[in-house]
């Protein structure tokens, strides 16, 4: 009877389902026609069968107005309305593309529809140990995949793909603790966005915010100036495009779409394991991840011991300037929360430097905690006071060592009490306390008692709290002069930094590919360890050294130069090529994460160590005071750490051989080549080109996020001249002025 009362539609269902053999199950529960096989609705056109052990369950409970999920049980999702539950009627939810009509689309748009009706998947979620890490964000959701449909909408009015199946979630690490969070979108089949990396057909690409940079623009030029480098060598490094997103029909601002960093033709191109493979003759991905290795799996992760910690000379043009730097040195331990206890605690190291404590929190709070050594080394400093709290406590130093330096005294605060629980307690009970009580005393709580005595604690400057920076101008700037804006009140969540956190076991390397037993974990690790050992060895001592034939260990050379051992376990036009993209983005985190190299012990696989992937600028190109107006040598000179206040970090792995005049010679030609092609001025102009093209999106985003001027999550972070710009022309016109100047000192240093 139904077939010839509804001849219109659909008579034969596509699946077969619980609810009848040849018809799928209705999402919701509406009752168009009854007859002896039972009730059925009609969804998308087409013929469904009731299902009665959802609508049967769900008598007496009302259909929710809205889809705001609040429960999800065997039945499906619940909402609360008028504080009863309601029934959330999936179907009702679900939504479909829709063109933008009305509003100009000057950058594609991505509309993203979720399977829930909801967007709380990209909204919620942070990462897990980047939520143990704050204050308001400890019970937030890991994040999790929800299913999508995806459109592309260009400006020429094109769909070129609509309601494709694919899965989407949060990703990232502290930039998941930000509003406007990173996304990564998965699909089924191989499938190009938008023409990127030549057309090329991937699974995986991700969405960037690029919450913290203002000009939006750091990482896609960043990824431009990588390319040209890198691509020489057929090695990989992101395309990138602007685009708009919108998640059911709600506006989400711009990103960058980009590509994911992962193992495939065309990106990082190795051997990938195989399902459950166990065998050391696959390719590795690995990422340097001082701040991060702690959280991942222990099968993920390993320690770098950079040859037992041995001293590196900074390359710093005046041939290290008589100091070394200890690669396993600690990191900053972090800040607490306004009011809310203690600030973050110190690096667990066991081989290198105490790094320095954290920043204690607001009012009322407490400092950071320093860091425990347990070899001869020299003790970190201490955490500084909040204002009316305590400064940090020095550090535990099992043997006859230096006692930290103690903690700096907030504001009506007490000083720090000074390093070596059981050994030099060399505090300062003084701090600047309104009253001053006590002063700047380096007191010995306890005496020399082991060792010397740590130095006491300093006193805060009230004076300097609040003071506005002092602009540089930079070279070739013209037309970049924004005034200072007025100083806002800063937040609460104004006190959270990226954490210098380096917890577990003293883990510095995180195994990004896919790998499947201990026995590929181990074999990764020595075979990095001994790669950076033969590195060291022949460039500081002249001890040439080589892998014996199944890579588990070094032998001696003999017969071979230095050049031979060093290019024959490394790529070495790969390590230049990364020393000068380094050097050109001057990215505060160079030391400490987001650094990337592969080796590929496949059949077709060279065993040599490549450097490729350049990842993560946000804080990098002028947006963080480092190389601040443009000068300075960098990538493997002595690094500020993330506190901003010591310059006691280095990247190994580009400062290790950077005395090689060979080397040296291989950067000079690589730089010249490139910069006489123009890849800088290039990237300054697809600045200028994005921030006009873009402008409209880029009114639309920050009338939604704000985050220029609302910037208490991460200001503390910023350079004197980013907090200068107020709109993205301004920040854009920074990031252009900024890298003619840096491109001009690097090419005074480097070019023949």
């Amino acid at each position: 009877m139904k077939y010839l009362v509804f001849a219109s539609l659909l008579t034969v269902g596509a699946f077969a389902s619980k609810c009848h053999p040849n018809y799928e199950c209705c999402k919701g529960c509406d009752v168009a026609y009854t007859d002896a096989e039972g009730e059925w609705g009609i969804e998308g056109n087409n013929w469904c069968a009731i299902d009665n052990s959802v609508c049967n369950a769900i008598k007496g409970y009302p259909i929710c107005s809205d889809c705001n999920i609040k429960y999800t049980d065997e039945i499906g999702n619940w909402g609360v309305e008028n504080n009863n539950w309601c029934f959330i009627q999936q179907d009702k939810c679900k939504k479909v593309y829709e063109p933008l009509l009305g509003q100009d689309i000057v950058i594609p748009v991505i509309h993203l529809i979720s399977e829930s009706g909801t967007s709380a998947f990209a909204t919620e979620p942070v990462s897990k140990h980047i939520a143990q890490q704050t204050t308001n964000k400890r019970t937030a959701p890991e994040p999790y995949y929800e299913n999508c449909e995806l459109t592309l909408e260009t400006p020429d009015g094109e769909t070129p793909l609509k309601a494709v199946k694919s899965q989407v979630k949060v990703r990232g690490n502290w930039t998941t603790n930000y509003p406007k969070k990173p996304l990564r979108i998965n699909f089924a089949e191989p499938t190009n966005l938008l023409g990127l990396h030549n057309g090329e057909k991937y699974k995986s690409w991700v969405l960037l915010a690029e919450y913290k940079d203002g000009s939006m623009l750091r990482n896609k030029s960043a990824f431009a100036m990588s390319r040209p480098f890198l691509g020489e060598d057929n090695l990989y490094a992101s395309d990138a495009i602007l685009v708009e997103l919108r998640i059911n029909d709600e506006y989400f601002g711009v990103y960058v779409l980009g590509e994911n960093q992962q193992i495939d033709h065309g990106r990082v191109d190795i051997t990938k394991a195989a399902d459950g493979y166990e065998g050391t003759d696959i390719g590795y991905m690995i990422e340097l991840d001082q701040g991060y290795a702690y959280a991942e799996p222990e099968l993920n992760k390993f320690t770098m011991t950079y040859n037992n910690n041995a001293p590196l000379i900074p390359f710093d043009g005046l041939g290290g300037s008589n100091r070394t730097i200890t690669p396993g040195m600690g990191g900053f331990g972090g800040f607490g929360g306004m009011g809310m206890g203690m600030g973050g605690m110190g690096n667990f190291n066991f081989t290198g430097m105490g790094g320095m404590g954290g920043f204690g929190g607001g009012m009322g709070g407490m400092g950071g905690m320093g860091n425990f050594n347990f070899t001869n080394q020299a003790g970190g400093m201490g955490g500084f006071g909040g204002m009316g709290g305590f400064g940090g406590m020095g550090n535990f130093n099992g043997t006859n060592q230096a006692g930290g330096m103690g903690g700096f005294g907030g504001m009506g605060g007490f000083g720090g009490m000074g390093g070596n629980m059981g050994g030099n307690m060399g505090g300062n009970m003084g701090g600047n306390m309104g009253g001053n009580m006590g002063g700047n005393m380096g007191g010995n709580m306890g005496g020399n008692m082991g060792g010397m005595g740590g130095m006491g604690g300093f006193g805060a400057n009230p004076a300097a709290q609040g003071a506005n920076p002092v602009q540089v101008q930079l070279p070739g700037a013209a037309g970049f002069n924004p005034q200072a804006p007025a100083q806002q009140p800063a937040p609460a969540i104004a006190t959270l930094k990226k954490r210098q956190f380096m917890m577990g076991g003293g883990e510095n390397m995180t195994i990004k590919s896919d790998i499947y037993s201990a026995q590929q974990r181990d074999f990764i690790a020595s075979y990095i360890n001994n790669v950076y050992k033969i590195l060291y060895e022949a460039a500081y001592n002249d001890n040439l050294l080589k892998f014996n034939n199944d890579y588990t260990d070094v032998v001696s050379a003999a017969g071979m130069t230095t050049r031979e051992v060093i290019e024959n376990v490394i790529d070495a036009n790969s390590l230049a090529d990364m020393y000068i993209i380094s050097e050109m983005t001057c990215d505060a985190d160079l030391y400490y994460s987001s650094f990337y190299m592969d080796v590929d012990f496949g059949p077709n696989g060279s065993k040599k160590l490549r450097f490729e992937c350049p990842w993560d600028f946000d804080s990098g190109l002028g947006n963080k005071e480092r190389c601040s107006d443009g000068t300075g040598y960098f990538a493997a000179n002595a690094i500020l750490d993330n506190s901003g206040f010591i310059a006691n970090q280095i990247n190994p792995w580009l400062a290790v051989i950077m005395y090689q005049d060979w080397f040296q010679d291989i950067i000079r030609a690589k730089w010249t080549k490139h910069y006489d092609n123009g890849v800088f001025t290039d990237v300054i102009e697809m600045i200028k080109t994005d921030t006009t093209v873009a402008k409209e999106a880029f009114d639309r985003n920050y009338a939604l996020w704000d985050n220029i001027r609302n910037n208490g999550s991460f200001r503390n972070e910023l350079s004197r001249n980013a907090l200068r710009c107020t709109t993205q022309v301004e920040h854009a016109s920074y990031l252009a002025a900024w890298i003619k100047a840096r491109a001009e000192f690097v090419n005074s240093c480097w070019h023949k």
